[in-house]
């Protein structure tokens, strides 16, 4: 027992202690009832780099997996990491004119980090130096907000900015895109997406922007009338069939082709209620939605998971923005208690061993658990009155199966 500790026991009186067949521990204090071990399949693990970091219990905003290394971005910094060479560098507000890191990417060998309200960072991961992203080029770029980055296919640099958009050649020239030289919207752009076709996707605080590649200008009023239009669109992904998928305002998802020609609202199995919500699609073409509620996995039509704790998440709290798939397919996500990562073919192959078990029951809201017979280990069997009135029991009477509990 420790007070300190966020998973200490409530009472050092321990009476008695069972440790069952699964694996659960049950202890009996004296006065103070019964306490037990969460079950757990450890499906998602908390990312450790001992003895250097354990980011159990710290809020992590951004990671990018590239290989060995690992760039992971917090309220107050970040810290880059090469297991393969052993190298572990950690950067503090005091290096940094904002110190909440909310964007990152890997550039010709260099990654860019952008920080809510400090501008833009360049980190060498061979020298292990931290400086300033093109010097006196733009005053965005140490006081504004950088939210996220893009690569286009001709390899050029595309930086979405509290002050517009910002497209950095590979040859070394800038262009500089807002809504007074462009169809840029107004406000913030929050985030920008390059579709197969090569086409760019912009979405800003108030509506969507596209880049022509062919021409190589942005567009806009050529997306039809019941398209998504003066809304922010949160994030874009593309199927492995073609289909593009948008998160928009107030959490709602719309579908497209890739020609734009037909397209409509998408409809989760379930609610997703959350301030914010991000997505990802795995290497086998599932859906993972991202939100500050809950984690889902969901195959675009009526097969749809949710995890939990009994998964190995110590928080239902993620963030947008704060996703990675690397190399390997293996997912790494950022939440409030920690950056989690899963290997995808370990939840294709996912099991549960407990087995589950219905607790109670009730019949036109009359309590009937002393009805219910369990006639398997998964089955059950349940004797219903015909209504007291000589009724059919298809007639007048109902049965609620309450949550079960493993």
């Amino acid at each position: 027992m420790s007070g300190s500790h966020g998973k200490s026991i409530r009472s050092n009186s321990v009476y008695s202690a069972l440790r069952d067949r699964e694996g659960q521990m049950w202890l009996g204090f004296y006065q103070l009832g019964v306490d037990f071990t969460m079950y757990s399949n450890s499906l998602f693990e908390t990312y450790a780099y001992q003895p250097h970091l354990d980011t159990e219990g710290v809020l992590t905003r951004t990671i990018l997996a590239d290989g060995s290394r690992r760039l992971i971005g917090f309220r107050d910094g970040f810290c880059f990491i090469d297991e393969d060479n052993g190298t572990f560098e950690r950067y503090y507000a005091s290096d940094m004119r904002s110190p909440m890191v909310v964007s990152s990417i890997l550039y010709e060998g260099k990654y860019l980090i952008g920080t809510y309200g400090g501008g833009l960072y360049v980190f060498d991961p061979e020298r292990l130096t931290l400086s300033d992203f093109e010097p006196g080029y733009d005053d965005t770029f140490k006081n504004g907000h950088i939210f996220d980055f893009e690569i286009d296919r001709d390899g050029d640099l595309w930086i979405c900015t509290s002050n517009g958009l910002f497209r950095h050649e590979r040859d070394g020239n800038n262009v500089y895109y807002n809504r007074l030289n462009s169809k840029l919207p107004e406000g913030n752009i929050f985030g920008i997406f390059f579709d197969s076709t090569g086409r760019g996707w912009i979405c800003g605080e108030k509506g969507l922007c596209l880049w022509d590649a062919e021409s190589r200008q942005l567009v806009g009023d050529i997306l039809p009338d019941k398209f998504i239009h003066n809304t922010r669109v949160r994030r874009i992904c593309e199927t492995g069939d073609g289909r593009l998928l948008f998160i928009y305002d107030k959490n709602r998802m719309f579908e497209s082709d890739i020609e734009i020609k037909n397209f409509g609202t998408l409809t989760t199995p379930v609610p997703l209620d959350n301030k914010d919500m991000d997505m990802l699609i795995d290497k086998e073409g599932w859906m993972w939605l991202i939100t500050t509620n809950g984690l889902y996995r969901w195959d675009g039509n009526k097969v749809f998971y949710s995890y939990n704790f009994n998964d190995g998440l110590l928080s239902q709290t993620f963030f947008h923005s704060g996703s990675d798939m690397d190399d390997d397919g293996r997912l790494w996500l950022c939440s409030s208690q920690g950056l989690v990562t899963v290997d995808i073919d370990n939840v294709t192959e996912r099991q549960r061993p407990y087995r589950i078990a219905i607790t109670d029951a009730s019949v036109n809201g009359i309590d009937s658990f002393g009805k219910l017979d369990r006639t398997g280990d998964n089955s059950y069997e349940m004797r219903l009155d015909n209504g007291g009135g000589g009724e059919s029991c298809r007639e007048g009477v109902g049965i609620q199966l309450l949550t079960p509990r493993r």
